[in-house]
């Protein structure tokens, strides 16, 4: 079954964000991989992106990923996604 959901995909930064987190990936296909495959590599606490030069095309600062400080186009959180994710798990239907 699919975790991914269309209605927790952000590419405008929301405040509501400020310190979730969030998977983050700089195109569509690969946030549905990272969603869909729990991908908690590319899963980190949000910030909006300070840099006024990119936070047009790159909203998203995520630190910890892949061990730097990184910007992305696209921010997905759900704020039931580990309660999904482990009922998914327990019934045997993910993972």
């Amino acid at each position: 079954m699919d975790m991914f959901d269309k209605r927790f995909v952000h590419f405008i930064w929301d405040d509501k964000l400020e310190g979730k987190r969030c998977f983050v990936a700089g195109n569509i296909a690969l946030l549905i991989f990272r969603v869909n495959s729990d991908d908690e590599a590319h899963r980190a606490v949000v910030t909006r992106n300070a840099d006024k030069t990119l936070a047009g095309e790159f909203p998203f600062r995520a630190a910890g990923v892949s061990g730097i400080c990184s910007d992305f186009r696209f921010a997905y959180y759900d704020p039931r996604y580990d309660a999904r994710l482990a009922l998914l798990t327990k019934r045997g239907v993910k993972k």
